[in-house]
């Protein structure tokens, strides 16, 4: 982990994820007290002249263009900072607490057709403020999406998406295609002109995988993939899973064609075709299906439009006027450790807040919250304090 400050004010504290291209970082922005995403790139893939102005266009890029789709479902960019001697490219942004589509994904357990519409509706809306900017992602694919834990679909690394330029088809300085094989679609393996009609056929793949539990081509070799894009037909999903409905999967059989100017016109036409498989608002989670647990349901927003904020879980139910937990006690060594630990947690979040770093003090107390609740009851005096 770097030890010094970058531009004098962004702090790297955890690694979240490390990718071929670079990594991103959970961070701390010092001036003004809150927690960021920083996505680095990797010194060691800098390894030309070349190469590293082909890096630093790329990261002017998706500062400018993320910050240009002004969308919930994408994260915010703050910063975007490259040093002189371009030996470190970052770019500050939004920090996102949530789980990647790809969790979502599991063999033979597809998702409720709800929750996979809920999914592609929200990606669909991200996509309509893009495409205007004109801004196109180009590896549209479940590692980037990601389900917030309110259900909000974001949609991440807009970083490779080009201005939308008749007279630009690659990215890449070597010339080769950007995108992810498995949803990469028949213009891009060409190399042809890349239109919003290309996010189109990745979101078809992407509806595709999660209505099914599969991909929706699958072979050893990198070279077949592509092949199978361009040329072999994709297998209707009633074929693979009975009770999608038609229309669903007429939807998706033409987000799939392999000629660009065959798919829907535009992302707003998808979002409205979708709109008959979307949970009406006041359904229960139960007539949105049941999902895989521990994910966030991605249809909360639908069913409950623009709600509140949720109640923070209540904790263990209490039994009689005692306040006492219904729970067994924990032993009394485990509480005296805890007790310790909340001390250290005080003490640490009172000298974060002599320096001025409040939203880190109080992350601090809240990590502590869950634990206590477990072995001293929700409503103990201590816990109530924290929370406080």
């Amino acid at each position: 982990m770097p030890q010094q400050k970058i531009a004098g004010r962004y702090e790297l504290l955890e690694e979240l994820s490390h990718g071929g291209m670079g990594d991103v970082w959970r961070g701390y922005d010092a001036v003004l007290d809150r927690p960021v995403a920083v996505k680095l790139i990797r010194q060691q893939a800098i390894s030309s002249p070349q190469l590293a102005e082909e890096f630093a266009k790329r990261f002017r890029r998706e500062a400018r263009i993320t910050a240009r789709i002004q969308h919930a479902g994408v994260p915010q960019v703050y910063d975007a900072v490259l040093d002189d001697s371009l030996e470190r490219l970052f770019l500050v942004m939004e920090l996102v607490d949530g789980v990647p589509l790809s969790a979502y994904v599991q063999p033979g357990r597809p998702l409720p057709v709800a929750w996979a519409a809920a999914v592609a509706a929200q990606v669909a809306t991200v996509l309509s403020h893009a495409h205007v900017v004109p801004a196109i992602h180009r590896d549209l694919k479940p590692g980037n999406i990601l389900v917030a834990c309110d259900g909000t679909v974001k949609v991440l690394d807009f970083g490779i998406a080009a201005i939308l330029r008749t007279d630009v088809t690659k990215l890449t300085a070597t010339g080769t295609p950007i995108g992810t094989y498995q949803y990469m679609s028949p213009e891009q393996v060409r190399g042809g002109r890349i239109t919003p009609q290309t996010d189109l056929y990745a979101l078809g793949c992407i509806l595709h995988e999660l209505l099914t539990g599969q991909l929706l081509f699958s072979a050893d070799s990198e070279y077949v993939l592509m092949y199978q894009h361009v040329n072999a037909a994709p297998t209707p999903l009633r074929e693979l899973r009975a009770d999608v409905p038609s229309a669903l999967e007429a939807l998706v059989l033409h987000l799939l064609r392999k000629a660009p100017e065959a798919r829907p016109s535009d992302i707003q036409e998808v979002y409205e075709r979708l709109r008959p498989f979307l949970p009406s608002p006041g359904a229960t989670p139960a007539q949105a299906g049941a999902g895989p647990t521990g994910v966030p349901d991605p249809t909360g927003l639908f069913r409950n439009p623009y709600a509140p904020r949720s109640r923070a879980q209540a904790g263990l139910r209490i039994s009689g006027t005692d306040g006492q937990s219904d729970a067994p006690a924990a032993p009394a060594a485990v509480v005296g450790a805890l007790r310790e630990e909340i001390k250290e947690a005080y003490a640490h979040s009172d000298a974060l807040l002599e320096e001025e770093r409040f939203a880190q003090a109080a992350e601090v107390l809240g990590d502590i919250i869950e634990p206590a609740a477990r072995a001293l009851g929700s409503e103990s005096r201590q816990v109530l304090e924290l929370r406080t």
